[in-house]
């Protein structure tokens, strides 16, 4: 459940210069500078241009000092393992004073970037603007007019901005970041909606985290106010909330883009076998994927019980093994080896944009790796979930229902040949489980509620889950109202026990005129 809200301040008008369009405003690769090197290794020279802004528009990225300036990466450590990315520590951060910049105020814009988070404790601000945000001469409150944070409420990805109509709005996505872990960020402004994307870069690309429609009939271009940060925070009047991790692939656009245009909307997508797939079959003999659109050449790299290759070597480490021309949408080529049991591979799917590729990708793959084996995960299947209630099978008061499991494996890896099994309780008042360690258990209830429990089963490799839920009730009419999806009580079924007839209405007349006007007493 996504939790998006507003909290509107003041209204009225009030324009800001917008400036001239040109759908890319700024963009940071960070591809320009050393591995590990600072963005400005001085002490004593300050405010030094640390990273270019390949747009054209020249907003470079400003880095204070040696101790205070972002850091460029170690090679690879990007979300696709190509290149640089932008590194900071908790007190480094970059910044952009140019004024074009800090005067940007569009109502239709995009902000993408690509970010991971080594630290997820308190509030951390990857993209924000300094200063005040005022409205009519007058501070809105003591923040700045915007931040992009993980919040320090339920560590959210959140988008907190200030407008020219004197509006604040906080929006939360559906997106909380994992230590460690890249992922692409996307927010979309319309003039009427924010829409924020994100890539968990678990090959599903994009998915929605979390839309508002703005109040109507206001003007919600973003209010310009200070310099622009990138890793850092300014709150009352003070810079705050920088992050420990990594920046990559920031860019800012004066339109609404679409999710297909995203930066990283770009390379090859939905690998099979999947990344980190633990149990591809012998016989597997393909590699396939699916492409964006526009792409006029793939090249397949391959390779297996190699050390993992990175961003510098792939393509000496790798054997190219298929050049595509034209590809479908989803392509695919053979594997040139048969696979054996235990072999780690290793597969980059590069792109290009033209018909005969330069030196290196414009479409840069990501690297998927598979482990080759011919062992498959249990089945499990904890049964279907049902209603019960107490003396159902003869004894008052309580109830015993099988817990009947069903559990398919293909008798790897053997030995052991076997699969153990177990259920447990996740949920509802405890009970003993009997023969907990058999497909088929059996549980005796004697409390009304709602039960759960898990079915677990190993092959001593893999292992695999399922539950079951149980609803009890002291009687059948009240279990099947308890279950999800049954229908509600008649209106007429006053003492609610599934059956409409004289006792209802004998519970009816019993209040007939009861008066409940405590003023006139009905009179």
């Amino acid at each position: 459940m996504k939790r998006l809200h507003c909290a509107l301040i003041v209204l009225v008008g009030l324009v800001l210069a917008l400036p001239g369009s040109a759908a890319t405003i700024l963009h940071y690769n960070f591809e320009d500078g050393a591995p590990e090197a600072l963005m400005n290794p001085s002490a004593t020279v300050t405010g030094q241009i640390g990273s270019l802004d390949i747009s054209g528009n020249n907003y470079h990225m400003y880095a204070w000092n040696d101790y205070y300036g972002p850091m460029f990466s170690s090679l690879g450590e990007t979300p696709t393992g190509i290149g640089l990315s932008s590194e900071h520590d908790g007190h480094r951060d970059g910044y952009c004073f140019d004024a074009g910049l800090v005067g940007w105020s569009p109502s239709v814009w995009t902000i993408e970037f690509s970010f991971k988070l080594d630290d997820l404790s308190g509030w951390r601000t990857l993209i924000g603007r300094d200063g005040w945000a005022q409205y009519n001469g007058q501070n809105i409150d003591v923040g700045a007019a915007l931040y992009i944070q993980k919040n320090g409420e339920n560590n959210a990805i959140r988008l907190d901005f200030a407008t020219v109509s004197g509006e604040r709005y906080h929006l939360d996505s559906t997106l909380f970041p994992e230590v460690g872990q890249w992922y692409h960020f996307a927010i979309v402004a319309d003039g009427d909606q924010i829409d924020m994307y994100a890539d968990r870069l678990d090959g599903n690309g994009f998915q929605a985290a979390g839309e508002h429609t703005l109040t109507a009939g206001l003007d919600h271009a973003l209010l310009a106010t200070g310099t622009w940060t990138f890793g850092r925070g300014w709150h009352n009047g003070n810079q705050v909330d920088q992050i420990v991790g990594n920046l990559d692939d920031i860019r800012f656009s004066d339109v609404a883009l679409s999710p297909e245009e995203f930066l990283h909307s770009l390379y090859a997508f939905n690998p099979d076998p999947a990344q980190n797939a633990p149990n591809v079959p012998t016989s597997q003999d393909t590699l396939t994927w699916t492409n964006r659109d526009n792409v006029d050449v793939c090249e397949v790299y391959f390779g297996k019980n190699i050390p993992e290759p990175n961003s510098a070597d792939y393509k000496s480490v790798l054997t190219l093994i298929g050049t595509i021309q034209n590809p479908d949408k989803t392509a695919s080529v053979s594997i040139p080896d048969p696979l054996t049991e235990g072999d780690v591979c290793y597969w980059v799917v590069d792109s290009y944009r033209n018909s005969a590729p330069p030196e290196e990708p414009n479409l840069p793959g990501l690297l998927w790796t598979f482990l080759v084996n011919d062992n498959d995960e249990p089945s499990v299947d904890a049964g279907q979930d049902t209603g019960v209630w107490l003396g159902m099978d003869g004894t008052p008061g309580q109830v015993t229902v099988a817990l009947d499991g069903i559990v398919t494996d293909d008798g790897l890896p053997n030995p052991p040949g076997a699969v153990t099994v177990l259920w447990t309780q996740v949920s509802g008042p405890g009970v003993t489980i009997d023969s907990a360690n058999a497909q088929t258990a059996s549980v005796t209830l004697t409390q009304t509620g709602t039960y759960e429990f898990r079915l677990w089963a190993s092959d001593s490799q893999f292992e695999s889950d399922d539950t079951v839920v149980l609803y009890v009730g002291a009687n059948s009419c009240q279990a099947s109202h308890m279950m999800p999806g049954s229908p509600g009580y008649a209106v007429q079924d006053v003492n609610q026990d599934c059956i409409v007839n004289l006792l209802d209405f004998a519970d009816f007349a019993a209040v007939w005129l009861s008066c409940t006007d405590l003023l006139t007493d009905c009179d």
